[in-house]
């Protein structure tokens, strides 16, 4: 459509749909293929066809000397009505415009609170993470600490297990009958040759040495003398005599003192 056709059509298709008459545009003088022409544009249609509906416009060439004049109209002070809601849908649009300004400032204020909100959050976290970053490095420290103590403390318990079988290994080949007891009075390890005197197994250990027999013949008690060794921490020495009628001497001595025990060692030889 040429714009000069708009122009005059839009007021008219504005007025019709929402009077439901037939509205009468402006005519409009355009350049036709025998010269100059006048067309009158009628517009027809229901009341709201301009929200939808169907409009029906007709277009008719007249003759501009038997039009009456629009001027003289405006020169009376009776503008047209299509003008006139023309007007009313300019002053409709602006105010959609300024509520929608309205809104949009408004949405632009909560888009600016809410992106401060990210910011502030993502400060925390970029916080949070670098706690973590601190707190892994630390962890990581420890645990390199805590294996290389647990290293050296393997080192520390094979050294102990490699000594431990050397006095055992050591004890054994001395050949001498010898019972280690703590405070309260519980074998805590013994030799094989103890088995020809005491009446010992290996699932002894830990039991009273009262509660196993022997083939000591003497006239005083033997938990007493190593409760004796026990409290003073001087060695005890003893002359007794197996049932078999064979001489042996029994020496008690203390080998080690904690806060909470001592451990006493009972030998014997043969005389």
């Amino acid at each position: 459509m040429l714009p000069e056709l708009a122009s005059a059509l839009c007021p008219a298709i504005l007025y019709a749909g929402r009077s439901g008459r037939r509205v009468a545009a402006k005519p409009v003088a355009i350049d036709g293929e025998q010269g100059r022409i006048v067309l009158q544009m009628t517009v027809s249609g229901a009341v709201g066809a301009d929200n939808g509906g169907h409009m029906l416009v007709a277009l008719d060439e007249v003759d501009l000397m038997l039009q009456p004049d629009a001027d003289a109209q405006a020169r009376a002070g009776e503008p047209e009505p299509a003008y006139t809601v023309l007007e009313e849908e300019v002053l409709r649009l602006q105010r959609e415009l300024k509520s929608s300004v309205g809104e949009s400032a408004s949405s632009t204020e909560a888009l600016r609170a809410s992106n401060e909100e990210l910011q502030s959050m993502n400060e925390e976290l970029r916080s949070a993470t670098e706690e973590l970053e601190t707190s892994k490095e630390e962890l990581q420290s420890v645990n390199e600490e805590l294996t290389t103590v647990n290293f050296e403390l393997k080192n520390k318990v094979e050294e102990t297990a490699r000594i431990n079988d050397d006095l055992s290994n050591l004890i054994t080949s001395m050949n001498i009958a010898t019972v280690f007891v703590d405070r309260q009075m519980h074998i805590n390890g013994f030799t094989p040759l103890s088995a020809l005197i005491f009446n010992i197994l290996p699932g002894d250990k830990g039991r009273p040495l009262g509660d196993i027999t022997h083939r000591l013949d003497h006239g005083g008690s033997l938990t007493d003398d190593l409760m004796h060794v026990l409290v003073t921490l001087q060695p005890l020495e003893r002359k007794w005599r197996l049932s078999m009628d064979v001489g042996i001497s029994c020496a008690s001595r203390p080998i080690a003192r904690t806060r909470t025990a001592s451990t006493a060692r009972c030998s014997t030889s043969s005389t």
